[in-house]
């Protein structure tokens, strides 16, 4: 299945991420990143380095904090992800576990699934202590 991007009109929050100072590494990262991610261009420096590493880290297990030498639409696939169903934001996952959720996303069924994967899903229940704590942070975190 493709990559889900974000509609045209969507604006991508860099809100769950820090901004703190950069350093000129950061300002490397960030610069390549805005000239292959113009749809990032507003966000800050260390939250555009952030994102990259969040997504290293999640979705290929690895964060690479190289300047990008090229667009990964998986990247602002993931982040839309993140921001529609913010319960990724706490996972690794693997592509077809985000096709699993977008869809329970079009079919009205994301609690249940963010419910299920509480149970599944140990990291959840320590960050969250409970399924209702869990859906009230999710909901406070979502669109």
């Amino acid at each position: 299945m493709p990559t889900r991007l974000p509609p045209a009109d969507f604006l991508l929050s860099e809100a769950r991420f820090d901004r703190e100072d950069s350093d000129d590494y950061d300002r490397q990262i960030a610069a390549g990143m805005r000239q292959f991610y113009p749809e990032l261009s507003h966000w800050h420096d260390t939250a555009l380095v952030a994102a990259l590493g969040e997504y290293g880290e999640n979705v290929e297990w690895s964060a690479d904090f190289s300047i990008p030498q090229s667009r990964n639409e998986d990247l602002l696939g993931y982040l839309y992800a993140c921001q529609v169903m913010p319960v990724y934001q706490f996972l690794h996952f693997e592509p077809k576990k985000l096709d699993e959720a977008w869809q329970h996303y079009d079919a009205g069924t994301s609690e249940a699934h963010a419910l299920a994967l509480f149970d599944r899903v140990p990291v959840l229940q320590s960050i969250f202590k409970t399924k209702g704590a869990m859906l009230e942070a999710l909901n406070r975190l979502a669109i």
